[in-house]
Protein backbone atom coordinates (compact mmCIF):
# COMPACT_ATOMS: atom_id res chain seq x y z
CA UNK A 1 0.00 0.00 0.00
CA UNK A 2 1.39 3.31 -0.54
CA UNK A 3 -0.13 6.42 0.37
CA UNK A 4 0.59 10.20 -1.28
CA UNK A 5 -0.18 13.01 1.48
CA UNK A 6 -0.96 16.52 0.22
CA UNK A 7 1.41 19.50 1.20
CA UNK A 8 -1.73 21.46 2.21
CA UNK A 9 -2.24 18.91 5.21
CA UNK A 10 1.12 18.98 6.36
CA UNK A 11 3.48 22.05 7.28
CA UNK A 12 7.56 20.88 8.10
CA UNK A 13 8.00 17.48 9.58
CA UNK A 14 10.33 17.07 13.09
CA UNK A 15 10.62 12.96 12.65
CA UNK A 16 12.15 12.81 15.82
CA UNK A 17 8.41 13.81 17.22
CA UNK A 18 5.50 12.21 17.25
CA UNK A 19 2.99 15.03 17.58
CA UNK A 20 2.82 15.80 13.38
CA UNK A 21 -0.31 14.98 11.28
CA UNK A 22 1.78 13.13 9.06
CA UNK A 23 3.43 10.65 11.90
CA UNK A 24 0.06 10.44 13.89
CA UNK A 25 -1.65 9.02 10.21
CA UNK A 26 1.69 6.60 9.88
CA UNK A 27 0.66 5.46 13.08
CA UNK A 28 -2.54 5.15 12.85
CA UNK A 29 -2.64 3.16 9.68
CA UNK A 30 -0.03 0.76 11.15
CA UNK A 31 -1.77 0.03 14.74
CA UNK A 32 -5.45 -0.63 12.11
CA UNK A 33 -3.56 -2.92 9.92
CA UNK A 34 -0.82 -4.32 11.71
CA UNK A 35 -0.11 -7.25 8.94
CA UNK A 36 0.18 -4.92 5.86
CA UNK A 37 3.52 -3.40 4.66
CA UNK A 38 3.15 0.42 3.73
CA UNK A 39 5.15 3.07 2.70
CA UNK A 40 3.94 7.25 2.85
CA UNK A 41 5.26 9.94 1.28
CA UNK A 42 5.14 14.07 1.39
CA UNK A 43 6.97 16.90 -0.18
CA UNK A 44 6.87 20.27 0.70
CA UNK A 45 8.30 23.47 -0.66
CA UNK A 46 8.43 26.78 0.65
CA UNK A 47 8.24 29.69 -1.26
CA UNK A 48 10.15 31.72 -2.33
CA UNK A 49 12.66 30.81 0.31
CA UNK A 50 13.22 28.02 -1.66
CA UNK A 51 13.20 25.17 1.44
CA UNK A 52 11.69 21.56 0.68
CA UNK A 53 11.54 18.59 2.18
CA UNK A 54 10.78 15.07 1.21
CA UNK A 55 9.56 13.12 4.05
CA UNK A 56 8.69 8.85 3.78
CA UNK A 57 7.13 6.61 6.05
CA UNK A 58 7.81 2.73 5.91
CA UNK A 59 5.92 0.62 7.71
CA UNK A 60 6.83 -3.09 8.48
CA UNK A 61 6.64 -5.74 11.12
CA UNK A 62 5.66 -3.13 14.21
CA UNK A 63 8.04 -0.73 13.36
CA UNK A 64 7.94 2.40 10.94
CA UNK A 65 11.04 4.28 9.91
CA UNK A 66 10.66 7.75 9.10
CA UNK A 67 13.14 9.09 6.15
CA UNK A 68 13.62 12.65 6.06
CA UNK A 69 15.60 14.67 3.31
CA UNK A 70 15.94 18.95 3.46
CA UNK A 71 17.31 20.87 1.37
CA UNK A 72 17.50 24.72 2.82
CA UNK A 73 19.57 27.04 0.76
CA UNK A 74 19.56 30.15 3.46
CA UNK A 75 20.83 27.79 6.42
CA UNK A 76 24.42 28.55 7.24
CA UNK A 77 25.64 24.94 7.86
CA UNK A 78 23.24 23.31 4.95
CA UNK A 79 23.67 25.79 2.32
CA UNK A 80 23.57 24.10 -0.99
CA UNK A 81 23.45 20.34 0.16
CA UNK A 82 20.65 17.95 1.26
CA UNK A 83 20.86 16.83 4.83
CA UNK A 84 19.52 13.48 5.39
CA UNK A 85 17.80 11.78 8.31
CA UNK A 86 16.36 8.87 9.39
CA UNK A 87 14.18 7.57 12.85
CA UNK A 88 13.01 4.57 13.90
CA UNK A 89 9.82 4.16 16.08
CA UNK A 90 8.31 0.62 17.64
CA UNK A 91 5.62 -0.44 18.48
CA UNK A 92 5.39 -1.58 22.34
CA UNK A 93 2.24 -1.39 24.61
CA UNK A 94 -0.08 -0.52 21.80
CA UNK A 95 1.96 2.67 21.16
CA UNK A 96 4.68 3.57 18.99
CA UNK A 97 7.85 4.72 20.83
CA UNK A 98 10.79 6.45 19.71
CA UNK A 99 13.58 3.77 19.13
CA UNK A 100 16.30 6.29 17.98
CA UNK A 101 18.65 6.65 14.93
CA UNK A 102 19.16 2.89 12.90
CA UNK A 103 22.43 1.95 12.22
CA UNK A 104 23.79 2.21 8.24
Amino acid sequence: MQVGVLTSAVSRINIRSDEGFFQQLCFACAQRYPHIWFKMLTWTKEEPTGYWENTSAEYEKGEVRFRQMINDPNDQYLGRYAFISETLWRLQEGRFVYAGEPAE
